[in-house]
Formats: structure tokens, sequence, C-alpha cells
């Protein structure tokens, strides 16, 4: 039995031997291919690094990409910023004209179409424009006050200060006809300041009581020298017992004034550089 029993060991021995190398083959094959595995799991984990440094790379890119679009961003806010200052001066320039619109027409309203305006500008300065059909001509002003002129064929030249602030403006000029002899200049002035209009002379007719007669004839002679015999002028009192004589010239004049149930009286005048009046008292002629 023991024999028996010694046998068995030994042949369980000997298999086990067996088994045993090739249970360690097995196991260094495995183990073999454990390390291959993890060697390549190593070098995955390697790339897989690499990649996370090739990734944060690719992240500092474009975090560099994004920096620069902002610094993009940036510049193209300072150009834009630039071409807005610009636009909002050159926008401010046009809002500080006004529009100066001129009507040029006659003395019966109608326009000129022929006319020219001037618009004084600074000491040395004008703008120009032709009217159109309208008689209107536009200028393009800052707020000041201008000298604006008139000029057509055939019309005296008229002038006028015009003031611009803030708003548009509109300004008539009315023209003149010239007449014959007219010497007016380019300014809208006289050359011949010489001329006038002559002096007015009033005449009142009353009663001895003072109380005006409205029937009364008065009769201006100019005296123009011994033995000639000047102008003369004749008028009907108003209903005031008044009369007047226009454009008179400096000189000596006799006044007559007459009415029916009333003694005719004269006076001398002399009208010397000014305006004149004089009242003539007539007396009653009954009994």
């Amino acid at each position: 039995m023991l024999t028996v029993t010694g046998i068995v060991f030994l042949l369980a021995g000997l298999a086990l031997a067996a088994s045993g190398a090739s249970v360690s083959s097995a196991i260094g094959s495995v183990s073999d291919s454990v390390d291959g595995f993890d060697q390549p799991t190593d070098g995955g984990g390697n790339p897989s690094d690499d990649d996370t440094a090739s990734g944060d790379g690719d992240s500092d890119d474009e975090s560099d990409e994004t920096s620069d679009g902002n610094g993009e961003t940036e510049s193209g806010n300072s150009s834009d910023g630039g071409a807005d200052t610009g636009s909002d001066n050159e926008t401010d320039a046009s809002d500080d004209l006004r529009p100066l619109t001129t009507v040029v027409e006659n003395r019966s309203g109608e326009p000129i179409d022929t006319a020219t305006v001037t618009v004084d500008t600074g000491p040395d300065s004008s703008e120009q424009e032709s009217v159109n059909g309208s008689g209107e001509a536009e200028f393009s002003l800052a707020d000041g006050e201008y000298t604006v002129t008139a000029n057509a064929d055939g019309y005296r030249p008229s002038n006028e200060t015009v003031g611009v602030d803030g708003d548009a403006v509109t300004k008539t000029l009315t023209l003149d006809q010239r007449t014959t002899g007219d010497d007016s200049n380019s300014s809208g002035t006289d050359d011949d300041d010489s001329e006038t209009e002559g002096h007015t002379l009033s005449v009142a007719v009353e009663d001895e009581n003072g109380d005006a007669i409205d029937n009364a004839t008065v009769q201006l002679e100019e005296d123009a020298g011994f033995l000639t015999t000047g102008e003369t002028d004749e008028k009907d009192v108003g209903d005031d017992g008044t009369v007047e004589f226009t454009a008179l010239e400096d000189g000596e004049y006799t006044v007559t004034a007459s009415a029916d149930g009333f003694e005719q009286t004269a006076r001398d005048v002399e009208i010397d550089g000014s305006d004149d009046e004089i009242t003539l008292t007539l007396a009653s002629n009954d009994g």
C-alpha cells in the first residue's frame, strides 16, 4: 500500500513538474503579452501626452488667434472710430451752414429773372449767383451778418444787410426801374447827391376870427427879377382852409389868397434851404 502510494506521489510529482514547466512557460508568455500590451499602452500614453501637449498648443494657438482676432477687432474699432470722427466732422461742418434764399422782384411784385445777387462774405471775398426763372438765388452761409446786393439791367441796384442765425432765411429785394439821367451806381446809391426834391410851402387861409376859409384860392408866383414874370401856380384850399406847394427851389415868391366875400391879400415869402408855412388872414368886405 505504501509502495502504491509512493508511486502515485511520484507520478503526481512528475506530472506537476511537467505541468509546472508548462505553466511557467504559459505565465511567461502571458507576462510577455501583458508587457507588450503595457508598452503600447505606455506608448499610447505618450502620444496621449503628446496629443495633450499638442492640444494645449492648439489651444494656445487658438487663444493666440483669438487674441489676434481681438487685436484685429481693436484695430477695426480704431479704424472705425477714425472714420466716424471724420464723418462727424464733415457732418458738423455741413450743419454749420444755413440756406439763404434771395428773391428779386420789381415794384409790382413780379420776379426779375435777369438779376444777379452778390453776398459779401468777408472783407475781400464774395459769392455771386444768377437768379432762376422765379427770381430766386440760393446761398449756403454760416451764422453772421451779410450785405446782399441785387443788380439787373434796366433797374437801380438794391442792397440790404441780412442776418443768419441758426435758421433758413428768405430775403426779398425790390428793384426800381432806372429813369432817364439816373446815375445810380452798383452799390445802390446816387452819384449826384446835389439833386434834391425841393421844399414845401404850406399856406393857411382864415378870416379875422381865425376860422378857416374853405372856398379860398391861393396863387404862388416865383419872383424871377425886375420886370420879369416867373412861374405861377394856383390851387384851391381844402376843407381845412390849407394848401401846399411842393418841390420849390430856394428863392422869393409872392403868395396871394382870395375868396368870395373877402378882400384879397398878398404876402412875399422866401424859401431858403427848408420848408416853410404861412397864414394869410382875409378881411370881410361886407359893408
